[in-house]
């Protein structure tokens, strides 16, 4: 029975040392920082989500959608929206949210523009993408920059 037990611990020990020094075993470096990246912009330069420009003092004349971010591994985004309207131009920024990049879904509305706005709100982000969706009622220009930070 002591041999067997003798066994049993000498196992476990060399268990333990395997698994040891199996984690002080960096990876190749072909597999160092390797992380799906879509053709989509807005990472900052530490692929870290925030902040993040949806848009930098874009200027915008007719609706569209603003750059795409990875947002898959975070539950809520606080958007920060800038703008400043020249003509009477009223904007409505809708946040959608994509599986795939490519077919969109609605979500809430984060701003309804009508004059030279500073506010800051959080939103429960979905899927896998997000943007921010602006609608304009004519081609007046407004200068418009979202930033957000997820989390």
């Amino acid at each position: 029975m002591k041999k067997q037990i003798a066994l049993a611990l000498t196992i476990l020990c060399a268990l333990a040392l395997v698994i040891t020094l199996a984690a002080r075993v960096p990876l190749p470096a072909a597999y160092a920082g390797v992380v799906p990246t879509p053709a989509i912009t807005g990472w900052n330069a530490d692929n870290v989500r925030g902040p993040v420009y949806y848009w930098n003092a874009e200027v915008l004349t007719a609706s569209a959608g603003s750059e795409i971010m990875s947002i898959g591994r975070y539950e809520a985004t606080d958007l920060q929206v800038i703008a400043d309207v020249g003509d009477t131009n009223t904007t409505t920024l809708k946040l959608q949210f994509s599986n795939d990049g490519a077919h969109w879904v609605n979500g809430d509305t984060v701003a309804t523009i009508v004059e030279d706005t500073n506010s800051m709100g959080q939103w429960l982000v979905f899927g896998w993408y997000a943007r921010v969706y602006a609608t304009l009622t004519n081609a007046s220009p407004i200068t418009v920059t979202v930033v957000g930070v997820s989390k």
